[in-house]
Order: C-alpha cells, then structure tokens, then sequence
C-alpha cells in the first residue's frame, strides 16, 4: 500500500458521521441546491465528449436490438477476460470474485438512481479504494453525478460516462455485468446446500440478490445501481480495479469533475477564522471539501465528533482536501511538454523549463502545474517519484510574483491563486526526484518484462503512449504503441489508408524541400575549343572584308548624312559624304574635302562607278591618314614612358628619405576556415553544417538545426528563436549529461481565467548545459 493512501479493511471501527462516510469529514452538503450554479469544467472538449459518448450509446443500443441481445463490452470483458479486468502486470493483489452477473439478475427492480444520489448511498467493497468512494460522496452531495453519466440504456444494458484526463474529457462506455461473492449453488458443498434444504431457486432469491452481493462497491439503497456502474466505468477507465488500491480523494473529485485540488495542513493555516470564513463557508458557491486525520495511514474520526464544529475543528482534524470547481464563465489553456531533468542525482534547481503567461486583460486566476496521471500505467512509469514547484513573476521585472503552495512531495499537481494584470508573465518550474516506495531499480521493466502477461503490457504501453502524445514536443518514432484512432478504418480498405498516409508524407517532404532547396548555381563557362588552321584563315578573311569600305551601287546600302547648304546656296541642292566604316568604335566619321565632294558625282543624279583618278587620289588620302595615326600614337607612347621614368625617380627618393608622417600599409587577414559541427545535419537541406549552426528553441521542434544558408533563406516560423553557435565545442553543450527514459518527465501548465481573458502559453526548454556554463559560480566569503 502507499504512504499516505487508506485502506478501511485494517482501519479501527468508529463511528460515521452523519451524512458521511467512515473517516471522512464531508462540508459540501449543501452544494446540491446550488448545483445549476456550476459543474463540470467546460472546455471545448467537453461539449465533444458528451455527444461523442452519447452517440456511442445509441448506436450501440441500436445494433443490440436489431440483434436480440444485451450489450457485452469485450474491451473490458468480465466473463471472457475476467484476469484482464482485476489485476495489474504484478498482481501484488489478488481479487477472487465468485460469479458475475447482470443488473437484472442482482436486483428485482433495478434503477440508477433510487431518489437521487447522496453521499449515505455509497459501501466500500473488498478493494482499497476509500478514496474514490469518498470522491463519490463528495460529488454526489454537490449533485453532479447525472453530469457524470451522461447516457444510459438500461434496458440494453449499456452506460456512458465522462471523465477528466490530464487535461481533457475522455468517454467510457461499459455493460452492465458486475462481480459478486456469492458462488453458484452447484460450488457450494452438501452441507451448505443442505442449509437451503437442497433448493437452488430458494438460494437464488435468498443469497444472490440485492445489493450486498456485489464483490466491489455498492449502494446502501437496494436496488440502486450507479455505485457499481460508476466504479467500473473508472477502473475499466484506468485498466483493472487493482490500479484502484490506494489514493487521494482530491485526486478522484478532480477526475469526476474537472476541478484543481488542494492539500491544506491544518497545522500551516494562520487564522482559522479568515479559513473558515473564506473557505469553507464558500461550499455553497465554488468550494468542496474532504477533511481526514491520518494515524498509521489510516483514517478514522474520534467518536461524538461534529465534524463541523468550529471549536473542534484544530483538535480534530489534521488535513483538508479543497477542490475548487467552475461555472462556464471560466476557461481553461494548457500547454504540455516532456522535459528532460539530466542524469541523476543533479542539484534541485530551477531552469529545466520556463514557461510565458500573455493575459490580455486583467483577470483573476488559477495557475496549476501538474505532471501526468501514472495510474494508468503505474507499472511503466520510471524508478522515480517526481516534487513539483514553481515561481511566477512579470516579464521584465526581477522581483517574484508568487509561489506555488506547498503540500507534499508526491503532488499530482500544484497550483497558486493570483490576481493578474494585463500583460506577460513568466513561470519558472523546479523538478525534484525522489526514489519510489517500492525501490524501483531503473532497469525494473527489464527484469521483470519476462513475468508479465504480454496483453496486460501491451495495453498498458498503449495507455503510456497515449498519456505522453499530449507533450508539444512528443516524438512518434520514438513509440512503438501508438494506435490509429477508430474512426480511421470505417469506409476505407487497409490499402487506400496506407495511400493517403504516404500521400500526406510525400506533401510535407516536397513542401520542405521547396523551402529549403538550394539556390541553382551559375553554370561554369565552357573553355572556347581550338578552332583548326581553316577556321583561322576564314575568319582573317572575313575580318579584311570587314575593314575594307563598304561601296554599294543600290542607295539604300550606302550609308549617308545630309549637310545643310553653305550660306549663300542654293536650298535646293544638298552635299551627300559618303561614311565610311571604321575601327575604332565611336569615332567619329572621316569627311573627303570640298574638292573631293565637289568632283563626286550626285549618287541621287547618276549610279555609274567612281573614276581611276578618284580612286587613286582617295588612296593617297588614306595612306596620309594612316601615317598621321601611327605619328600619334608613337607619341602617346613616348609619353607614357617618361611618365613612367618620372614615377621611378619619386619613388627612389621617397625611399631614400622616408616619410615620418605615413601611415604602414593595412594587410587583409585571411579569414579563417569555416569549422564543422561533426554528428549534426542541417534538417533543410541535409547536409553537414560548416561555420554558424543555428538550433531552434522552440519545444515543438525536436533537434531542428539549419546551416547558415537555410537560416538565410527566412523560411522557419517567424516566432521560433534560434541559438547560433559557432564552434563545434558550443555544440556539444546541447547534448551534456543527458538523461535516460527515467529521467524525463511530462509537466503542464494549466491557466484557469475569466472568459473574457483567455491566457495564451508558451514554453521554453533547457538545452544542453550552456546556462551552466554561462552563469559563474557565486563566490562565498
């Protein structure tokens, strides 16, 4: 059994309290009359569940009909797999239920609820789960229960009911058949038969009916069935009724209702009086409560004991259990990620996980952190207990806001109530671990994987799934267990759903590879291939042709310019200079001299050729040219080189008197070679990274590292930060002591505000050791 859970089995008998149950003090009794002031948390979820279960039952009612049957749950079956839905993967209980039977063959006149449900309806039964039924109580005297079970057909023999997990509602639907401990006529011996004078039927009616037959909880109102049905439903909800053997009460009422618990130590409250005027006379409006004392870890309450009498309250009772409840003028936002804590042992410490509060309008509220319900796979969930704190402060501002209240070590869950700003806000989180009651060593699966029955595993490890998939940065392949939810396969072969899977892969891998593909790069000029000595010679050829002067016959292959008249000519007549090409681009034309312009026919009067004697005088004219070009360009070059000569001589006498004033030439250094961070891929583009690394913080993205190209490229969310690091050695600091599968842990924040100021979270991981190594280590005089 665990420390601190209650078994009434090996408890003392006392007396129960009016309208209580044994050991428990109940302040809620009043709650029913307020009942349609609040309820069930409301979620977006919650609308979903309640049809969803709701149509589960019809359609499942339907369909026995049609077939003439009773309605059989063989996920949870208890004449077929009777083992399966008693005990857990190490049978440390053992449960010996002698029969199973239907609600009609227990009770006469069978009905859910026999003039509503109250808290002095509820038995524990031969498991230790008193606190579940204290739960029950609770819930019932606030009147919540038909809220619980929200459809039944009891002809059918069918019932669903909801239920808070982790951070959402999750429908059961169970049949009707229950555990009994009376055994079948034909077990008992001849002398027991002969008590009954040898009469089966006189023992059936006698013996096998009403309620005090059932094996597990019961009603103490004969013929009501909702204690059983409801203990089912959440043992078939946590995997058997073994994973019931011990527990909280504020636990049970938050699953029912989906409300935040409180552990308050009667010994810590300040003024009894501001307590029982701010909260316990609250049960009517948002508060219930469960007071116990604890002797051996077991409860009890002093006999003669009103348990609430102000005047006794600090001498009677030594913890109370709070659960605050909400109307749907709340709302609820959550974010959960898995953290990894490092190898232990590591100092308690915080910096593990942040997470960033944005409130956009002042609102009261309600901060809870919690880590994930393990009673669903007890067995599988690590060597460790895990202690839960946290701090909350504004953004910006060094001083601390609040701190979580403190309860004990093994929370579920811690919370702290505060009044909100408009603004943002920041929660860091404290992580502790402490060895578990049993002394589980971190290789306990490993040694005791071979004793277990491989169903029960296989559904537990289904359950762990599950539990951890609502982390942000849950990864899928690194899970063997996870399943395809049912709505999948209904009008789909296996084959076309295996289409569409890889359909869905292959849009998401060319989506990332239009974002991250590379930029094509220029291609490199081809080297000219040698041309063959032929090649050459056309090409001289042609390059003659071309300096010759174009002369044509046709006007329009004459290139020509039109001079104005001369002062004093005739405006009708006009000189055409026939322009010659030349070399030098952009030069201007050469223009023949009057004579020669004179002398030349009108190309618009006459087309014949032009004379022997023109074309000997234009050759002379051209070698004249020629040679007055050559002249100047002999020049140019006399004159570049005594330009030259003069800069030797400054430069010599510059170096035989150095100048005092001038500066030493500046030398470019060689920028060193881009360093590769070895084991790691850029997860753009897929290849090594070399110089920047740039690693994405966001917890949603598990190891994204872009190179310094992809990160240019501006293509990853835009409100994901990044951490550039440069050396490889910066790199290894991402992956520093490490921890192992029991060193992680699954936390989440829950922000509990007004509707009209709903809270939007994000969270923030620790990577590696680089804030270790950041921060110096404090000096101690």
């Amino acid at each position: 059994m665990l420390p601190g859970s209650f078994d009434f089995r090996s408890r003392p008998t006392t007396p129960t309290p009016p309208g209580g149950l044994p050991g428990l003090g109940i302040i809620s009794n009043d709650l029913k009359e307020q009942a349609n002031q609040y309820g069930l948390l409301v979620t977006a979820e919650l609308d979903i569940a309640v049809q969803r279960c709701k149509s589960k039952v019809e359609k499942l009612a339907a369909e026995c009909r049609r077939g003439n049957r009773r309605y059989r749950d063989i996920d949870f079956d208890f004449i077929e797999d009777q083992d399966l839905c008693l005990h857990g993967l190490s049978k440390s209980s053992i449960y010996s239920p002698s029969d199973v039977l239907r609600v009609t063959q227990i009770f006469d006149n069978p009905k859910f609820f026999v003039d509503g449900a109250t808290s002095g309806d509820l038995a524990q039964g031969a498991i230790g789960d008193c606190w579940f039924i204290s739960a029950m109580a609770i819930v019932a005297s606030a009147g919540l229960i038909e809220k619980i079970c929200v459809a039944r057909d009891e002809q059918v023999g069918i019932y669903g009911f909801i239920f808070w997990r982790d951070c959402g509602w999750v429908d059961v639907i169970i049949d009707d058949l229950l555990f009994t401990k009376v055994p079948r006529f034909e077990e008992l011996s001849a002398y027991d038969q002969g008590l009954y004078q040898d009469d089966r039927d006189q023992y059936n009616r006698t013996a096998r009916k009403g309620s005090k037959t059932l094996y597990f909880a019961r009603s103490r109102t004969d013929n009501e069935t909702w204690v059983p049905l409801l203990e089912k439903a959440y043992a078939k909800l946590h995997g058997d009724y073994a994973s019931l053997e011990g527990g909280y009460t504020r636990q049970a009422v938050e699953d029912l209702t989906g409300s935040v618990s409180t552990l308050i130590h009667v010994q810590d409250i300040l003024d009894i009086d501001r307590f029982w005027n701010d909260e316990l006379m609250k049960t009517k409006d948002d508060r219930l409560f469960a007071c116990f004392t604890r002797y051996y870890d077991h409860c009890q309450v002093p006999a003669g004991v009103n348990p609430i009498d102000d005047s006794d309250f600090l001498s009677v009772w030594g913890l109370v259990e709070k659960n605050h409840i909400f109307d749907d003028s709340w709302v609820v936002s959550s974010l959960w990620v898995k953290v990894d804590a490092g190898e232990h042992p590591r100092p308690w410490s915080f910096g593990d996980i942040s997470y960033q509060i944005s409130i956009p309008k002042a609102t009261s509220a309600i901060i809870v952190l919690a880590q994930l319900d393990t009673r669903y796979f007890d067995e599988l969930a690590g060597c460790y207990m895990w202690s839960l704190d946290f701090t909350v402060s504004k953004k910006g501002d060094g001083e601390v806001l609040g701190s979580s209240y403190y309860s004990s070590q093994d929370e579920r869950s811690v919370k702290l109530e505060v009044n909100l700003e408009e603004g943002e806000y920041v929660v860091h989180v404290r992580l502790e671990r402490m060895d578990r009651w049993d002394k589980r060593s971190k290789t306990y699966i490993t040694e005791n994987i071979g004793s277990w029955d491989m169903r029960k595993y296989s559904k537990k490890r289904v359950e762990y799934t599950q539990s951890h998939s609502i982390a942000a940065n849950f990864d899928p392949t690194k899970f063997n267990f996870l399943t395809i939810p049912a709505e999948t396969y209904p009008g789909k072969t296996v084959t076309e759903i295996e289409l569409e899977a890889l359909a869905q892969v292959g849009a998401k891998r060319a989506a990332r590879k239009a974002a991250f593909e590379p930029e094509p790069e220029p291609e490199p000029e081809k080297p000219a291939e040698e041309k063959k000595p032929e090649e050459k010679e056309e090409e001289k050829k042609d390059e003659k042709k071309a300096d010759e002067p174009e002369v044509k016959v046709k006007d329009t292959a004459i290139p020509v310019v039109t001079e104005p008249p001369k002062d004093g000519a005739d405006s009708s007549s006009s000189e055409i200079v026939i322009v010659e090409k030349t070399d030098t681009e952009g030069s201007a034309p050469a223009k023949s001299d009057e004579k020669d312009a004179e002398s030349k026919p009108s190309t618009s009067a006459s087309k014949e050729p032009p004379s022997a004697d023109s074309e000997e005088k234009k050759e002379s004219d051209k070698d004249g040219a020629e040679k007055k070009e050559d002249g100047k360009d002999e020049k140019k070059e006399g004159d570049k080189e005594e330009k030259k000569e003069e800069k030797k001589e400054e430069g010599k006498s510059a170096d035989e008197k150095p100048s005092t004033d001038a500066t030493p030439p500046v030398v470019a250094k060689p920028e060193p070679p881009k360093l590769t961070h070895f084991g790691v891929m850029c997860s753009g583009c897929k290849g090594n990274i070399d110089g920047e690394l740039h690693y994405c913080t966001h917890v949603s993205c598990v190891s994204f590292t872009l190179c310094e190209k992809c990160m240019k490229r501006d293509v990853h969310e835009k409100d994901h930060i990044f951490l550039k690091l440069e050396l490889p050695e910066d790199t290894t600091r991402l992956t520093e002591n490490p921890g192992g599968e029991n060193d992680s842990l699954v936390v989440g924040l829950r922000v509990y505000t007004h509707k009209s100021s709903p809270a939007i979270i994000t969270a923030q991981l620790r990577h590696g050791n680089i804030i270790r190594h950041a921060v110096t280590a404090p000096r101690y005089l």
